[in-house]
């Protein structure tokens, strides 16, 4: 009589489970919203009860409607996912769920069944699965064909391949009587596992070509096409190591020709796209084939398509014309695609349709970084700037990529485009706001190194404009105004006083945009340091109340205002210092990276649910629209970074704070969020350049841990922004430290790693391609190192002298001016060893480098006069006619050709003081060396050019007057610490240069009036002359 009432009563719990589920399953049919989030969350509270299974078991076993019964077997799964650690009777579970499966008739019912049993993965579970399959195909019935081939695809089929044969009957009966996108699925996950089976192969070659087949003569199954393509194109993405069967030019033959054929759905075509994209990535695929015919082939057919889906109301964002991204990495390093991309572009142009598409294509090679890219600069700003302005929105969109590109990928050329393609962008926004556009407005001025050409025409639309705008339009109005005003030069200080207060009431009043009004703030606290003085402590108060906040972003803020205030007010912060540090030693101390691990793993865990639910194989992460802010992860090493700042200032407070700085360090190195690798490695360069100031003890075995740190780091890195913070951090290491500091072992761990990055072998490294950040650490860690050993350097990159001048002689200039910067080093640093042949190698590497306006080759060449003359002189009458026309060119506004001429001038200098002595043409050169004069972008250059100077004013007599003079003065009027070394060097070259500049003046009516005109009418100029004229 108990037991009775006992199951009484268990039945009347399961069936109120059983009606709560209904409920919930009919509340998620609604289109209420809120209605929908409450049985969502109803259904996860439901799921903690362990009755849950046998209530969704009984409501898959009744036929009430399809959908109830698909709602159930996802929340079984979930269930399963959920409780598996806790299910006792994971076989009786199964066996019910058989029992269900192998009576349905639904094939997608079937699928979310299969998906709950195969959640189970212990080798009973799996075991069960597989007898069960086996089983069931015996009645030949074609619905338990279907659930057999369902229940395979969920095995851990490396545990059963000796079912290999089974596997391939049920294949062949599966692709002989059903609809094939699931079989083959399987045919291809078996396939995988069977590399090296050559016995096997033919078998899978065969499904592969009539996959091929399958899909080009059923076009109309658009679901079942994309399905098997995305299969196809898992196969190809993993090929040769997984997938041997999987040939690219069956998908490349048969789908290319299929293209911008309108009767063919578009979605359909643009799958097809996607498989012959995975193809042509693979390589040699297209070995043997004439590119010269296949480029104008495939570019036809993907204009084709893009033409297709050109709809000229369209946003970017939500268009489909973009096919390019992938055939523009694959092939925009030949130059026989880029060859035929610009002979397309004036007839692609011409047609509206194919318009966006051509602006897409060019903004991806702009990526290339080659010469042919380069030379195409200018014509490709003219169509840039005219396509900003054209009156179909998706032209403009696309033109604004091109542009944010263009601005990303050249920002050493972008003061010679900042204004034609600012202006213009501009003007695109006076007649619409469009966020693509105001985020190409943005990547200009923040790639630009001087904004002041604009400054007039930008500053008063973007004042006006945030005045009245909405916040997710001031969101990007915001950053563009702070962008702008950072990079400008002379105009910022004209309206000064108006953006500090606007960017102090902003801070205020708009938590949202605190952090680029503070960044804005920061950058013009180092920009204008005696302007921004009186602000200091305002801006510290911000920064007290965001450190303390709990509001990470706010953190964030403050952190990154400390940093900045740092390099330019540390007298006013000095009294800070005290307090500040503890609060940095207790944020950095923080050990997120178990957080940070959780937060993927749950990611993930819900990607691969969502996907199984809608029967999908593979996911991609979704583009995060705040993939560009600071990550909250990351704020333990930015305090970190923060306190080595602080000790690298302040170097007393090393051996007080060392043990928990070193425990920090420690900590942050494991976390692999990106933001805070960046910032430990940066902290860490400053700690180097800190305890480098000091005497304290052991510092060869603190430089030896800290740089196994970072070579571990970048050895195990399979991010290349790690890496390169990482190899940029070893080279500070070796700068600051020295080579004999890290040990012998570090040092040749060190060369072995260099080894690996020069021939692409490192695991962050995908491709041999040129990545300007990556690039540029590695070429400094190589030229610290070649100056720290000295003689010694020669012998040691013995392994690796071939690699340099094999690029040096690279078809792009990027990879021969990464080979110039190294190889003038060791004409620097160690030319007596260098044998001479290399040497004459080297000299011509250098001449032909300035012919292509390289400041490292000019370097390069100053490193010769100093020792090598007798290498020159043969080559004098080549290299003086072409310093001559390279001093006396056109000038430009880019920093890299700024950089250029600075350089060009110290070797003009060098080559007189130590080759040409009085033979050196003075009329010919000095109008424009003087010009010049001093360093604008590359101040190292200022003592070789003083050096200069002062022997042109010997032998001219200091006439004109007034060039001498005004030289001296753009050189005193600058901070002592943005002259360059020459400032520190006690030879008393700057002691002459005054007694020149005095000189002048006297000469110079009205003096005063000639000081202020040089110094731009700037009180601080002015008052940095005169201190140097009183001293």
């Amino acid at each position: 009589m108990l037991t009775e009432k006992i199951q009484s009563f268990k039945r009347l719990v399961m069936n109120e489970i059983v009606a709560s589920f209904y409920q919930i399953f009919d509340a998620l049919r609604q289109q209420n919203n809120e209605v929908i989030q409450q049985a969502t969350t109803a259904a996860q509270n439901l799921l903690a009860n362990p009755n849950s299974a046998s209530a969704l078991t009984e409501i898959l076993a009744n036929p009430p409607n399809i959908y109830v019964k698909q709602q159930a077997a996802l929340l079984l799964r979930r269930f399963i996912i959920i409780h598996q650690a806790e299910i006792t009777n994971p076989a009786e579970i199964i066996q019910q769920l058989l029992n269900i499966l192998f009576i349905e008739q639904d094939a997608d019912l079937q699928r979310r069944i299969t998906g709950a049993i195969g959640k189970f993965k212990d080798p009973n579970s799996q075991g069960l699965i597989l007898t069960s399959a086996q089983q069931i195909i015996s009645s030949g019935k074609p619905e338990h064909l279907n659930a057999a081939i369902l229940l395979c695809r969920k095995l851990d089929l490396e545990e059963f391949l000796d079912h290999v044969d089974f596997f391939c009957t049920l294949i062949q009966q599966g692709l002989s009587v059903l609809q094939p996108k699931y079989v083959i699925d399987f045919a291809f996950k078996l396939g995988d596992q069977l590399d090296g089976d050559t016995e096997r192969l033919a078998f899978f070659n065969q499904i592969w070509e009539n996959t091929i087949q399958y899909v080009c003569q059923h076009l109309d199954d658009t679901f079942d096409v994309q399905f098997i393509v995305q299969r196809i194109n898992y196969c190809l993405d993993t090929h040769p190591i997984q997938s041997p069967f999987a040939n690219p030019n069956t998908v490349i033959n048969g789908f290319l020709p299929l293209l911008g054929n309108e009767e063919i759905d578009l979605n359909t075509q643009l799958a097809l796209i996607s498989a012959i994209d995975s193809a042509v990535n693979i390589e040699d695929a297209l070995e043997g084939v004439d590119m010269e015919e296949f480029y104008p082939l495939l570019l036809q057919k993907y204009f084709a398509v893009s033409a297709f889906a050109f709809n000229p109301t369209d946003q970017l964002a939500m268009s489909d014309v973009n096919v390019f991204q992938i055939i523009s990495l694959c092939f925009s390093s030949d130059s026989v695609f880029l060859d035929c991309v610009f002979s397309l572009i004036d007839s692609l142009y011409g047609n509206p349709a194919t318009r966006p598409g051509i602006l897409l294509i060019i903004g991806y090679i702009l990526g290339e970084l080659s010469d042919e890219v380069r030379d195409a600069l200018p014509q490709i700003a003219d169509l840039l700037s005219k396509s900003v302005n054209d009156p179909i929105r998706l032209v403009r969109d696309s033109a604004s990529y091109g542009i944010s590109e263009f601005a990303k990928n050249y920002p050493d050329e972008m003061d010679d485009y900042v204004e034609v393609l600012g202006n213009n962008v501009l003007a695109s926004l006076a007649q619409e706001a469009s966020q693509d556009m105001l985020v190409a407005l943005h990547d200009i001025f923040q790639n630009s190194s001087d904004t002041d050409s604009v400054f007039d025409q930008a500053y008063p639309f973007l004042i006006a404009n945030m005045s009245n705008s909405h916040e997710s339009t001031l969101q990007f109005l915001f950053p563009c105004f702070a962008e702008l005003c950072s990079n400008s030069h002379t105009k910022i200080k004209g309206v000064f006083t108006q953006i500090i207060q606007l960017l102090f009431q902003t801070m205020q009043n708009n938590e949202t945009l605190a952090e680029p009004a503070c960044k804005c703030l920061g950058s013009m606290s180092a920009r204008a340091p005696e302007l921004f003085s009186p602000y200091v402590q305002q801006f510290v108060q911000f920064q007290n109340q965001y450190l303390q906040a709990n509001d990470p972003s706010l953190q964030i803020v403050a952190l990154l205002a400390y940093g900045k205030l740092l390099e330019c007010h540390l007298s006013q912060l000095e009294p800070l210092i005290p307090q500040l540090i503890p609060i940095l030693l207790q944020i950095s101390s923080q050990d997120l990276s178990n957080n940070l691990k959780e937060e993927i793993i749950q990611f993930t865990m819900r990607q691969q649910q969502t996907l199984e639910e809608n029967g999908e194989i593979e996911f991609d992460i979704e583009e995060n629209e705040k993939e560009n802010e600071f990550s909250p992860y990351a704020i333990p090493s930015l305090a970190l970074k923060v306190l080595c700042s602080i000790i690298m200032r302040i170097p007393q407070i090393v051996e007080s704070s060392l043990p928990q700085v070193l425990q920090a360090i420690q900590i942050q190195i494991k976390n692999p969020n990106i933001d805070a690798m960046t910032s430990t490695c940066q902290a860490i360069s400053l700690f180097a350049r800190g305890i480098s100031k000091t005497n304290i003890q052991g510092k060869e075995q603190l430089s030896s841990q800290l740089t196994s740190c970072v070579l571990n780091l970048v050895s195990e890195s399979e991010e290349i922004d790690n890496a390169f913070e990482g190899i940029d951090t070893l080279a500070q290491i070796i700068e600051f430290l020295g080579a004999n500091c890290i040990g012998q072992e570090n040092q040749q761990q060190l060369l072995n790693l260099i080894g690996a990055a020069l021939n692409g072998k490192l695991k962050c490294q995908t491709t041999k391609d040129y990545i300007k950040e990556f690039h540029d650490a590695l070429c400094d860690l190589i030229n610290e190192l070649i100056a720290s050993l000295g003689p010694n350097a020669p012998q040691v990159f013995a392994p690796y002298m071939s690699t340099f001048v094999t690029l040096a002689s690279h078809k792009k200039l990027v990879f021969r001016d990464f080979a110039i910067r190294i190889l003038g080093q060791f004409v620097e640093h160690s030319s007596a060893n260098v044998p001479p042949q290399l040497k004459e190698n080297i000299l011509s590497f250098a001449i032909a480098g300035i012919r292509s306006d390289s400041q490292h080759a000019a370097f390069a060449l100053n490193q010769f006069t100093n020792g090598d003359g007798p290498l020159i002189m043969p080559r004098i009458n080549e290299v003086v006619p072409l310093l001559h026309q390279k001093i006396s060119q056109k000038e430009k506004k880019a920093a890299a050709y700024i950089s250029f001429i600075d350089n060009l001038v110290g070797a003009i200098g060098e080559l007189r003081r130590n080759v040409l002595k009085d033979q050196f043409p003075v009329e010919q050169f000095a109008p424009f060396c003087l010009r010049a004069m001093p360093a604008r972008q590359d101040p190292t250059t200022n003592l070789d050019m003083m050096t200069f100077y002062l022997w042109l004013a010997q032998v001219m007599q200091s006439q004109p007057a007034n060039e001498f003079a005004a030289v001296a003065i753009k050189l005193f009027m600058q901070p002592t610490d943005d002259i360059g070394g020459i400032a520190e060097e006690d030879t008393g070259v700057l002691q002459k240069v005054k007694q020149v500049m005095i000189g002048c003046l006297q000469q110079i009516p009205n003096a005063e009036a000639f000081i202020s005109e040089v110094c731009e009418n700037d009180p601080f100029k002015i008052q940095r002359v005169q201190s140097v004229i009183n001293s």
